[in-house]
């Protein structure tokens, strides 16, 4: 099938074993990429192509130069035996598909092309093919409401929920819905710890619901997923879990909370138990015909947003497209909100009749688009208009025949709403800092050091651009003339890699981010709280900090490549280390590491590559290079930890300062990073030699 290898396990959506994925931990900070199977995707955008132009690559291109143009990118044309065998050395299980499928990138904030729903319907308004749907709300009688106790304040205080009435479910439209549940956890829901999607078979539940925090041991259920079918409490669940390789990872959210979050019907059947699984009982299957849809989060604005692009993405398969019932939430305080609504505004207490589901109106003019894009102005305003319906927005232009009217629907909530930049605040030491607001587009400025700045217009200006073709704005010579050149630190550095190129080293690029571990522990290095640049939000646990060193990249690197010995890699970028002197409190460093694996130590080779890259500084070896002022280099014994000095290691001396290390890596480091080969590296501060030579 087009998405087999999904399971789906409540409040989230897991990958099973028949559907192979990538390992490489590096593709976890890649942007999203969504399977469409390409038969299915050119029919509905109303492509035909022969055998012929399938298999010669004639339907690729084309398709390729219409995700370019749409801002998107195809990543790959494969099938799913195809990945399979790649990742298995050739081995295909029976059964797997050998269908063609496009595998496309998604920009990180596009949450309405998550699935194949969004982009063939996104790809048909650009092709003017179809018009932007209305997303329309239609009332129950008698709405469904989620009542919010006080119990949950302190664990995960925000509830949205809505319903799908009427839906029709084939096996691909329900791989899909799970697929999109899936994707937006991992992006916008930040692995569930700011949002929890649960989806629910309405007709197995019986309202109004209630969203309460109890004691582990007083929620028993019978989940989804578990080692065996019978009920469990909530205690139970989660020791359950801590041997499941797709749900222990979320444990942490609530394992240590005296109570957990729970969704329960009007007969106290468990719906869910936020952020881990969902109830046996609301299990949805091909024949659920009417959703309930629940999201339980810690940010408000992002749990709109999300319910939105699951409501909008999965209501074209109701009774009446694109219609949704609103759910009535009522909060702890008693205060009552229909949801779904607009995410950047305040929730409705009611809809009494159909309405529009969120739609924002702004405005934007003809002469700034022409002057902030490149547009020429041959081009008139009303086409501009026309432009933005492409984009999904409904544009109209004004009798004044420059102001365009810009109705912004529920799926773009990546058009942000209105800010400005408030500067005047100034911090001790006498730092200047930049103060952001979010105000109305009409609220009136506070400080005349107020500078309003049309952020919310900036993405679409960009709309109209891509709608325009950016290969079709005129190439124009700048007005003002400048004189660039390179700068000296990545001139050095271009000369240095040409350098390790030569010695036979291959370059890599290794992330800015890792663990705090890879900066000191790994390294057996002490972590003294003034190096490291920790991260306030990281998306991932594998991306905390800032690096402060490469000699970790690099080692992941060999562990990930098991090449044919000796593996020579090296690289040249930046560290980030604390600086309080630094306006930002922080400095980049450029440096230059470099790694030799082989069966012997490798002393002998890095100490020699240190050679010529000090010959090419022209550099000589001195031992006066201990004085500060002379231009030379010497070695000292090193007692940094992440080497073995009894087999060779020594701090890099340049005049008077310690500039690098170079030495045989410590077998307990080599352990940490799975290596089985003994590893020489080297590891130099660049900047120091950016200072001219003395004249004499």
């Amino acid at each position: 099938g087009l998405y087999s290898g999904f399971a789906h396990t409540g409040s989230h959506t897991t990958r099973t074993s028949t559907t192979p994925q990538a390992k490489d931990p590096g593709h976890r900070c890649t942007m999203p990429i969504v399977s469409v199977n390409r038969a299915r995707l050119l029919k509905a955008i109303g492509k035909e192509y022969s055998e012929a132009e399938l298999n010669d690559g004639t339907a690729k291109h084309e398709f390729e130069q219409l995700c370019f143009d749409f801002g998107l990118e195809l990543d790959e044309e494969t099938s799913e035996s195809q990945m399979m065998a790649a990742q298995t050395g050739g081995r295909v299980d029976e059964g797997v598909s050998e269908e063609i499928i496009y595998r496309i990138e998604i920009p990180a904030n596009r949450y309405d092309l998550l699935c194949p729903e969004g982009i063939i319907r996104g790809l048909n308004i650009f092709l003017s093919r179809a018009e932007a749907p209305r997303y329309r709300l239609v009332p129950a009688a008698t709405p469904q409401v989620l009542n919010i106790t006080a119990n949950t304040q302190s664990v995960r205080p925000h509830a949205v929920a809505a319903v799908l009435r009427g839906v029709t479910f084939t096996q691909e439209r329900y791989d899909s819905f799970i697929d999109l549940q899936d994707k937006l956890h991992q992006n916008i829901c930040r692995k569930r710890s700011l949002v929890a999607i649960g989806t629910h078979d309405l007709d197995a539940v019986q309202g109004p619901f209630t969203y309460d925090a109890r004691a582990p041991t007083d929620i028993k259920f019978k989940p989804l997923r578990s080692p065996e079918p019978r009920e469990y409490n909530a205690k139970e669940l989660m020791t359950a879990y801590e041997s499941d390789l797709q749900l222990r990872e979320y444990l942490h959210i609530i394992r240590d909370e005296p109570k957990y979050p729970v969704i329960v019907d009007s007969n106290d059947t468990v719906l869910s138990m936020p952020p881990i699984i969902n109830g046996d009982r609301s299990r949805i299957t091909l024949d659920t015909k009417n959703v309930f849809i629940e999201c339980t989060a810690t940010d408000l604005t992002k749990a709109k947003i999300v319910l939105n692009i699951i409501v909008c993405m999965f209501s074209e398969h109701c009774a009446e497209p694109f219609t949704i019932e609103p759910v009535v939430v009522r909060t702890p305080e008693g205060t009552q909100f229909t949801y779904p609504c607009n995410p950047y505004g305040d929730a409705p207490e009611a809809v009494s009749e159909a309405a529009d589901l969120g739609y924002r109106v702004d405005t934007i003019t003809a002469s700034l688009v022409y002057r902030r894009s490149g547009i020429p102005t041959t081009v008139p305003p009303k086409d501009l208009a026309k432009l933005l319906t492409k984009m999904q927005h409904h544009a109209t232009l004004q009798e004044d025949g420059d102001t365009i009217s810009v109705e912004i629907p529920p799926v773009r909530p990546d058009v942000i709403h209105s800010c400005d930049v408030r500067r005047a605040r100034r911090v001790h030491g006498g730092r200047w800092l930049l103060s952001y607001s979010i105000c109305k587009p009409s609220c009136p400025s506070s400080s005349s050091k107020t500078t309003r700045i049309p952020r919310h217009l900036q993405q679409i200006w960009e709309d109209v651009a891509v709608a325009f073709g950016f290969n079709n704005i005129p190439i124009r010579q700048p007005k003002v003339c400048t004189v660039g050149q390179q700068l000296a630190i990545n001139e050095l550095t271009d000369q240095l890699r040409t350098i390790l190129g030569l010695a036979g080293y291959y370059e890599a690029l290794t992330f800015a981010l890792c663990t705090n571990e890879d900066n000191f522990e790994k390294l057996r290095r002490p972590d003294d709280g003034k190096t490291a640049v920790l991260l306030s939000n990281p998306a991932t646990v594998d991306f905390q900090v800032v690096r402060a060193n490469l000699l970790s990249g690099l080692l992941k690197t060999v562990f990930h490549n098991p090449l044919k010995l000796p593996i020579k890699v090296f690289e040249v970028s930046d560290v980030v280390l604390k600086d309080p002197t630094a306006e930002t409190g922080t400095r980049n460093h450029r440096r230059l590491a470099a790694v030799h694996a082989s069966k012997t130590p490798g002393f002998d080779e890095v100490h020699a590559l240190l050679h010529q890259i000090m010959k090419m500084l022209d550099v000589p070896f001195s031992p006066d290079a201990i004085k500060p002022t002379e231009w030379a280099y010497c070695l000292r014994e090193s007692g940094d930890p992440a080497f073995f000095s009894q087999l060779g290691a020594a701090d890099i001396i340049f005049q008077g300062q310690r500039v690098g290390v170079v030495g045989v890596v410590h077998p307990e480091v080599l352990e940490n990073y799975r290596l089985k080969a003994p590893c020489a590296a080297l590891e130099l501060d660049v900047e120091p030699f950016l200072e001219p030579k003395p004249s004499h």
